[in-house]
């Protein structure tokens, strides 16, 4: 074991292992070629700050400190060779926010559950990439951060934001996670026609629209909340990936121009007949499970051009009359557990 290593072990009281790969979930680290350490995880370690870790400031490129109690954050400049900061679970200090803010390597930063209000301080982290301040019950909004051109990924997963426009980044975002918020309507998309992934699931959502900007837009998830038609996607024809399961949508329409799509995942709704899905000559995977199909229009099955797999159990549905193309496989009865999209 490293020395340094040892020492923080011994003072925390924790078995910190050796690993090629550490992980946040066991106090681990790993070393270069010439024994430095350059990362470390610690889990549950009563740290407070981080003053016991500095011997480890000048090589340290990953650092993952989850429910340490952690508040302030005083000397964390020292460790300006990060490229990677988790701080989920610890109840920082406003000061905390502004001292992250000194580390300009930084490229991946974590924040969930912790006690973020104001983003604005995170503001001139140019070289972040990925940010995530999911878990935040305080967090209704988030500002400031509209010049990291090089942020890419953004979590807010399960915090209180209730509107997309106050969600303010740059126009170079690539991946949005809004899942489980407080979003009710779909608005502020304009400007992120750089936008690839975007999931909103679990809101409360009724009406798909303001999407027509993301012509980039690759996979898309509004799932779980309470849309009633499949509308507002005719823009989106890069879309792959699109989930809208368990809503209250009757009847297959409106993705004429989704040509590249090739998983689709409609479960969980109450469509009727399966219908209106020749265009899509790409699909590889369709969820249709527990539904209230009765009608399957087959047609569409002979332009497909890979294998594709249509998961139809809990309908009233239970085969087809009409013969299938070989590389079809349809599933009447749920015989193992499907995968979801996202």
């Amino acid at each position: 074991m490293n020395n340094i290593i040892s020492k923080i072990s011994k003072d925390l009281d924790v078995e910190i292992f050796l690993s090629k790969d550490p992980t946040r979930y066991e106090c681990s680290y790993s070393m270069d070629n010439h024994g430095n350490v350059i990362s470390l995880f610690l889990k549950g370690a009563k740290l407070k700050n981080i003053d016991l870790l500095l011997p480890l400031s000048e090589n340290l490129e990953v650092l993952s400190l989850a429910d340490c109690a952690i508040e302030n954050l005083s000397k964390v400049s020292a460790f300006s060779s990060l490229k990677k900061l988790s701080l989920n679970g610890n109840p920082l200090l406003h000061s905390a926010y502004e001292n992250i803010s000194k580390l300009q390597n930084l490229k991946d930063l974590e924040l969930c559950s912790t006690t973020i209000k104001d983003t604005s301080p995170l503001g001139s982290l140019i070289n972040l990439k990925i940010l995530n301040l999911s878990f935040n019950d305080d967090l209704i909004e988030v500002k400031g951060l509209k010049h990291l051109n090089s942020l890419s990924h953004i979590k807010l997963q399960f915090s209180l934001v209730d509107n997309l426009e106050k969600i303010e980044v740059n126009e170079n975002i690539e991946y949005m996670n809004v899942r489980t918020s407080e979003i009710t309507h779909v608005a502020g998309l304009e400007n992120y026609s750089n936008l690839k992934e975007l999931i909103l699931d679990g809101n409360g959502i009724s009406k798909i629209e303001a999407l027509g900007s993301l012509v980039n837009l690759k996979r898309l998830n509004i799932s779980s909340t309470s849309i009633a038609k499949i509308e507002g996607l005719e823009n989106l024809r890069n879309l792959e990936v699109l989930d809208l399961s368990l809503q209250q949508i009757t009847k297959i329409e409106g993705l004429e121009n989704l040509t590249r799509l090739r998983e689709l995942d409609l479960s969980l709704n109450k469509i009727s007949k399966v219908e209106n899905l020749d265009n899509l000559q790409n699909l590889e995977y369709v969820l249709l499970e527990c539904n209230k199909i009765q009608e399957f229009d087959s047609s569409w099955l002979k332009h497909l051009y890979y294998p594709c797999f249509i998961a139809l159990s809990a309908n009233p549905i239970k085969q087809l009359d009409t013969p299938i193309p070989e590389n079809i496989t349809l599933q009447f009865q749920n015989t193992e557990r499907l995968r979801k999209l996202f």
